[in-house]
């Protein structure tokens, strides 16, 4: 039997208050905010920005209002390689020039989703799911790879960011409304001519939109840079794919994404199969599922090679990042000790944060440093909010975020064990979009 709030509640909820009154608490959240007073500065002096090792990534980027953060992620890894490659003192590619590409990809995968489903009544789960994200910004590693892989990259002068990549929502709004008017008229179509008809117009509308918007991105174009010798580097009229496969400095297929989502059927040396996910764009969604030690250890093996990493985590928890320049970036476990300010117990683990969805990948980040202390290791992240946001754009994590809010990093094939090795051969467990 369902029971409601009564008068009585309300006066046991009142008294209860009462005999535990916290005025101090109620004064410091009123006057600071929850956040501020959550605070615990004991644990920011334990982490201060010094690292003993770091790479050097070149100028920090800016996702603004926008949700590329796995783009600019990935762009920043490969920017580095290609960096050091050639001896450049910075580089910067056009995330735009992605973004172009992926709205018309994603749009396609829709599509395909929907009429895949057709058959399906609307309130199945999977249908459901799969009608509703129409179009979005969030994506992972492998999106970026194949991204790249078929586009090529382009640098951040021939087709640079403009209004509605810096600030995308009417954008998405746009496209969303128009796909999900094709998914309407495909479940009602009667024929496979029909059915293609409806697709066709609504892919031509996709990129009619998002040309107007973004601009048409460039089929050629002259690089021209110079390294730090003061050496010219010159190629006329060449294309993105000529691009990036001469100057990507690794081959893109060499990179694995490995996970760390722990909890009942979740086995680790096990690949697991992400499917009907709209940012897969021609494909599943693939990860090997490794134990937390062992994603630190690989970590650690390629920051030690001068090799930075891509990694997801879920950037709101426990994170004390300013966005105004004030110099405060700071990942770590604990922090916002709102338990103690309220005298509640909100403690879980990592498995019952997932089982409840109170945590999951939401953000694409780059270690690029880490250092071993007395509270165990520390790493250096490059985020992509700009040099106003962090600490110079850089946040400091502790081991204990890591574990806690890490899921997952992209390493190269060379720094994985015969086991796991063997283990990406095996056929993969195949999960439902709303599993992780």
């Amino acid at each position: 039997m369902q029971k409601s709030i009564t008068k009585d509640v309300l006066a046991k909820f009142k008294k209860s208050y009462d005999e535990n009154f916290n005025k101090a608490a109620q004064n410091m959240i009123a006057s600071a905010g929850i956040m501020d007073a959550s605070i615990n500065y004991a644990k920011l002096t334990k982490n201060p920005d010094v690292f003993k090792k770091t790479i050097n990534i070149g100028k920090m980027t800016n996702q603004r209002q926008s949700g590329r953060c796995w783009m600019f992620a990935g762009l920043n890894v490969i920017r580095v390689n290609m960096m050091k490659k050639f001896k450049l003192g910075d580089m910067e590619f056009s995330h735009k020039y992605l973004y172009f590409f992926d709205k018309l990809e994603r749009a396609n995968q829709y599509l395909e989703d929907v009429i895949a489903l057709k058959d399906k009544d609307l309130d199945d789960r999977l249908n459901r799911g799969v009608i509703f994200y129409a179009a979005d910004d969030g994506a992972w590693w492998t999106t970026f790879s194949r991204l790249i892989s078929k586009y090529g990259i382009v640098p951040e002068y021939v087709y640079p960011d403009t209004a509605d990549v810096k600030k995308t929502d009417n954008l998405i709004f746009v496209l969303d409304k128009r796909l999900k008017i094709a998914a309407k008229d495909i479940r009602n179509a009667k024929t496979d001519a029909e059915i293609e008809e409806i697709k066709d117009k609504a892919l031509k509308d996709v990129y009619k939109i998002t040309a107007i918007a973004l601009g048409v991105p460039p089929k050629r174009f002259d690089l021209i840079m110079k390294n730090k010798d003061d050496e010219l580097i010159e190629r006329r009229n060449i294309t993105a794919i000529d691009f990036y496969r001469e100057f990507m400095a690794d081959d893109i297929s060499e990179y694995v994404e490995l996970g760390n989502y722990p909890g009942k059927g979740k086995e680790e040396n096990k690949v697991y199969e992400r499917d009907f996910i709209q940012q897969r764009i021609g494909g599943s969604l693939k990860y090997l599922n490794v134990s937390m030690q062992r994603m630190k250890d690989i970590v650690v093996a390629m920051l030690d090679d001068d090799e930075v990493l891509w990694f997801g985590c879920d950037v709101g928890k426990d994170s004390f990042v300013s966005r105004d320049g004030d110099g405060t970036g700071h990942l770590v476990y604990n922090l916002l000790d709102r338990d103690s300010l309220f005298d509640i117990d909100t403690k879980q683990t990592k498995v019952e944060r997932m089982e409840t969805c109170e945590s999951n990948t939401t953000h694409a980040m780059v270690l690029v440093g880490y250092d071993r202390t007395d509270e165990g290791l520390k790493f250096k992240v490059e985020n992509s909010w700009g040099e106003k946001a962090g600490i110079r754009g850089y946040l400091v994590m502790d081991e204990a975020w890591f574990d806690n809010y890490a899921f997952e990093i992209i390493p190269k094939k060379k720094y994985l064990n015969q086991e796991e090795l063997a283990a990406l051969d095996e056929e993969p467990i195949k999960l439902m979009p709303w599993e992780s």
